[in-house]
């Protein structure tokens, strides 16, 4: 068995709270999205800017998208829809999003794949955008998210999973956590970082 860890929690279904999480800052929680969507500050403007990212994979990683509505003043984000399938063509991105309702949605995906994200564009997902990557672009972005208080809707469960098993990737020798997040259960967090790199920027366009 290569990965006892990962063949305990999607084997046999032990996908409780690992050890050395990355993300401690969340819960589970039901709540009304349409009611957070239509909130609005006693200006009148929308309380929560609605981001959303996806990270692309296929035959091994699945492609992740996330959706989620973010609180800059409360630091509180809201994951409330999630996609999560492997060997998904890119018609199949695009035709999954247009029947959620994300068709028009501004997403921030995966810069790492320029031709894909060009190719969505072209089937109709007019306003997606490659992410910001660079040197430390993984841990500053992970940082950012543990400022905020992180709810997920029940019906998210592979949000759920990935939070409950996204870790600190242990040393070799001591097996004690790094620094650096282990390379797995992060479709999900990718996508996550993608849709908040702008949280609390100037730079943020709707």
């Amino acid at each position: 068995m290569e990965n006892p860890r990962r063949y305990s929690i999607e084997g046999l279904g032990n996908w409780g709270i690992a050890e050395g999480l990355v993300f401690e800052n969340w819960e589970e929680r039901d709540f009304d999205v349409e009611e957070l969507k239509n909130s609005r500050d006693k200006y009148g403007n929308q309380k929560y800017r609605e981001l959303h990212g996806l990270d692309f994979g296929y035959t091994n990683d699945p492609t992740a998208f996330i959706a989620l509505l973010a609180d800059e003043k409360k630091y509180e984000i809201y994951i409330y829809d999630e996609v999560y399938k492997t060997r998904m063509k890119n018609k199949d991105i695009y035709e999954t999003l247009k029947y959620k309702g994300f068709e028009r949605a501004r997403i921030c995906g995966d810069s790492e794949d320029p031709k894909t994200i060009d190719e969505l564009k072209d089937l109709g997902l007019y306003r997606i955008f490659g992410a910001k990557k660079g040197q430390g672009s993984v841990k500053a972005g992970i940082q950012k998210l543990q400022d905020y208080k992180i709810y997920v809707h029940p019906r998210c469960i592979n949000t759920i999973v990935e939070l409950s098993n996204y870790i600190w990737a242990p040393d070799k020798e001591t097996g004690k956590p790094t620094t650096d997040p282990a390379d797995e259960y992060n479709h999900l967090m990718d996508a996550l970082r993608y849709a908040t790199e702008e949280l609390n920027s100037r730079n943020f366009s709707w």
